[in-house]
């Protein structure tokens, strides 16, 4: 079992840390990617979630960079997850 200080697509913040991600990374088109994890590491810091382990898991899940996160390990994610992703929630008025 995975402790929940390990960030995994089964983790509870889930979708939080992939939107954040992804808004790091930019669009395929334009993505600011450097072949490493420096955005998953930060977002991952600002969460208070364990780093060092959190990125090991996603390196053994096909997550070498940060583009490959979302690639690799987003793709596991279910269709209600991917649904909240597209159509985030509206900010409280």
């Amino acid at each position: 079992m995975i402790p929940e200080s390990v960030m995994t697509p089964e983790h509870p913040r889930w979708v939080e840390f992939y939107n954040r991600l992804n808004a790091a990374v930019g669009s395929p088109e334009q993505s600011r990617c450097r072949n490493d994890h420096r955005h998953a590491a930060g977002v991952l810091l600002v969460m208070d979630i364990e780093v060092d382990r959190s990125l090991l898991y996603f390196e053994e899940h096909g997550g070498c960079c940060d583009c490959e996160i979302l690639m690799n390990v987003g793709n596991r994610l279910d269709d209600d997850d991917i649904e909240s992703i597209l159509q985030p929630e509206p900010p409280p008025e």
